[in-house]
């Protein structure tokens, strides 16, 4: 049975199966973008736009940006989402409608940014959209907003596709609910939480708005906004803070979906992160290239080459958060607590609402033995985080260790609420139960632990299961002869 503390990359839904987590995150560097034709990025963008409808009223676009087995991850506007009363669902440009299996708010105050992440299962394959670096979208830049509009007279019908040019028109220091990109593409209702692209097919940005002038009234009678021709957005550097907090990695903090060994990793491959140095050629003063080379090289093993590129990107960028994050794991994973930890606290430091690199530094204190300083950066992960299946699951394994049993439950109960499939938590818990006599219980956890192996293939996993399975019903059957 894999230890926690032995899990890889956490993959960016399962956002969280492991229990440390790396933020790979794929920048695009400053220097190496080649621009593409509007045909080349409208074609890049379609198949990675979705709508995001609900059973009732009101419907919003979002783009995915994660892939981990089956279930996808579509970043999306959180106004979008917001009422947990309705059914929602994606549809794709295949026309192929999936219900929503998880909702993600992570705004959490009224000035927080407006973003949430929904996720859907499908076997079919869709591609993955690229994320570029928002800081490097200067004012005069070209931008493209990739969405679903809904018009007045189209109620009931089926949306069709749009894509807007536009230009970035001003970039603000600050602004509520993180809306501080504008620019001049034309957008209508239904498309919040479109994708905005650049030149090269990376999305810098999620559509939100557009400014108004008063209203006016329709034809059908109904209020409807005299639009500025002006729309404002987040840059998705707000949502990489966020995660790298969280996600991924500042900010409500989130957890992207994983692949069951890996919360961040599996994006790094579905983001097709090169392994190649020659963003580094070209430019080998831009920090993104070298923390994009470091994040290719953890994926290939190579932790030593890794941190080599990580302090590269922290000497060229002093604050990056995300590269502090993923150097302390890179560490921690060669044995370097101590400095591991230095890392995750550089990384808070610059970020203080990054839940992902809290969760971390509470496995490091974990391992050196500070239980209880490791609850604490813990639960800080979780205040931030409140969906963090991950941070739960370690805080029960510290409370466990404590000899708080029933504090361990509760946190594995969590965790397993926030991710149905957490087969750890099934069988941490059921282990506790057994200890407190609770068998019945016990052999549902370990039933629901063994069912998912089986169904992932994890042979290994599920003949050891299967094991404590027989223990326990020969305890049972011993207990009433």
């Amino acid at each position: 049975m894999r230890s926690p503390s032995c899990s890889p990359l956490e993959t960016l839904p399962n956002w969280l199966t492991g229990t440390a987590t790396i933020a790979v995150v794929m920048l695009l560097p400053a220097m190496a973008v080649v621009a593409k034709t509007p045909q080349e990025i409208a074609r890049i963008a379609a198949p990675v736009t979705v709508q995001v409808n609900n059973n009732i009223d009101g419907v919003g676009s979002g783009v995915i940006i994660v892939k981990a087995g089956h279930t996808y991850t579509v970043l999306t506007a959180n106004h979008v989402v917001k009422r947990p009363d309705l059914k929602y669902t994606i549809s794709t440009n295949r026309g192929k409608v999936y219900p929503v299996s998880r909702i993600q708010r992570l705004q959490r105050g009224e000035e927080d940014p407006d973003l949430a992440l929904v996720t859907f299962a499908s076997r079919d394959e869709y591609p993955v959209a690229k994320l570029g670096d928002s800081a490097q979208a200067a004012v005069g830049s070209n931008i493209y907003v990739s969405g679903y509009p809904v018009l007045e007279w189209q109620k009931n019908v089926q949306r069709e596709y749009e894509f807007s040019p536009g230009t970035i028109t001003s970039r603000r220091q600050s602004a509520p609910q993180g809306y501080t990109l504008r620019y001049n593409a034309d957008t209508v209702s239904g498309m919040s939480g479109s994708p905005i692209f650049n030149v090269s097919g990376k999305v810098i940005g999620i559509h939100g708005e557009g400014e108004t002038a008063g209203s006016a009234q329709s034809s059908s009678g109904k209020t409807i906004p005299i639009k500025t021709g002006f729309n404002v957005g987040i840059p998705i550097d707000t949502f990489l803070s966020m995660k790298t907090q969280r996600s991924a990695g500042g900010g409500s903090g989130y957890a992207l979906p994983q692949a069951q060994s890996s919360p961040v990793g599996s994006e790094a491959r579905a983001n097709n992160i090169p392994h190649t140095t020659r963003p580094i050629s070209i430019n080998p003063n831009d920090a993104s290239a070298y923390y994009n080379r470091a994040n290719a090289r953890y994926e290939r093993g190579d932790k030593q080459g890794a941190i080599r590129d990580y302090l590269q990107a922290i000497h060229l960028r002093p604050k990056f958060a995300l590269a502090y994050n993923n150097l302390g794991k890179a560490r921690y994973d060669q044995g370097e607590t101590q400095a591991a930890i230095r890392d995750y606290l550089q990384a808070i430091r610059f970020s203080r609402r990054f839940a992902l690199a809290y969760n971390n530094l509470g496995l490091a204190r974990y391992k050196l033995g500070e239980t209880r300083q490791a609850i604490r950066d813990y639960t800080q992960a979780i205040q931030f985080l409140p969906t963090y299946a991950t941070a739960y699951f370690n805080r029960g394994v510290a409370q466990y260790h404590l000899g708080n049993k029933q504090g361990a439950i509760r946190d594995y109960t969590q965790a397993i609420r926030l991710s149905r499939d957490y087969t750890l938590a099934y069988y941490k818990r059921g282990a506790v139960r057994r200890e407190l006599g609770e068998k019945q219980a016990a052999l549902e956890d370990f039933r629901h632990a063994a069912n998912i192996y089986r169904q992932e293939g994890n042979t290994e996993e599920y003949k050891y299961v299967l094991a404590k399975i027989r223990e326990l019903q020969s305890e049972a059957a011993y207990h009433f002869r």
